[in-house]
């Protein structure tokens, strides 16, 4: 994707708040679970957005508002029925991942457990997938997914269900993950991940024919979780880079979808 291709969808995005937000969708239940909405109902193009392990975030909310904009209807599914991870043991708009190794025993127990039971990849995905199903059968021509952190897993475990699907700063990234993926991925990563397996998933996906259309983009300088519930918008340089990945992922569902 050529800088004149992402500027165009660009433009049109309204710019980021940094003050307190106030989200502009609803909730209204899905496939059996608790969803955030916004943006018409009648969009024949549809978002799902896999949070991070913390939840219903305002940041999270505001990223899909502002996808919102662009005439999609966009849907945040409460995979964790209301119970997120606590992130009270967690330095506030810092990574999570630096964070781990300080962390008291009890509360690394405590993710832990999150990780292995009530965030299990192989529990939720049946959720994401009811979601997809749903959102087909009630007028979803086109259907595209972004996840964020924890999400990003989830969403390329669960890739053969959409249109073209976005991870950024994914946990546990592996390009193995990409081997059975015929759809266009867009991959955005932090510091905190790997640029050699984000190398990995661009060389599995540039022998596809969807390969011409994934875009990949490091995020020089920024923390797991920036675009996500880690995402300090006061601060000068986070902001910039929050506004570019929402202005990257619109772009990208643009050319896709």
């Amino acid at each position: 994707m050529t800088n004149d291709e992402h500027n165009k969808a660009c433009c049109s995005l309204p710019p980021v708040s940094s003050s307190d937000y106030t989200p502009q969708g609803t909730f209204e239940v899905i496939a059996g679970l608790n969803c955030y909405v916004v943006g018409p109902k009648d969009a024949e193009k549809v978002l799902v957005c896999v949070y991070d392990i913390f939840g219903y975030y305002p940041q999270v909310k505001q990223g899909a508002d502002l996808l919102a904009t662009q005439g999609y209807r966009v849907v945040i599914p409460d995979f964790f029925r209301g119970k997120p991870m606590s992130s009270t043991a967690f330095p506030a708009y810092s990574s999570p991942l630096k964070a781990f190794p300080s962390l008291k025993d009890e509360d690394k127990a405590e993710l832990m457990s999150f990780i292995t039971h009530t965030a299990n990849f192989q529990t939720r995905a049946p959720d994401l997938l009811s979601i997809a199903t749903a959102l087909r059968s009630t007028g979803a021509a086109k259907l595209g997914a972004y996840g964020l952190c924890w999400g990003g897993k989830l969403v390329i475990l669960s890739a053969g269900a959409f249109d073209a699907i976005a991870q950024i700063h994914p946990a546990r990234m592996d390009p193995k993950d990409a081997e059975g993926v015929n759809v266009p991925i867009a991959s955005y990563i932090s510091d905190d991940e790997s640029r050699e397996a984000q190398e990995g998933l661009r060389e599995v996906m540039a022998g596809k024919a969807v390969g011409g259309v994934c875009d990949f983009q490091w995020y020089e300088g920024m923390h797991h979780g920036f675009a996500g519930s880690r995402a300090d918008l006061k601060d000068p340089n986070v902001y910039k880079n929050f506004q570019d990945v929402y202005n990257r992922l619109a772009s990208f569902f643009k050319k896709t979808l």
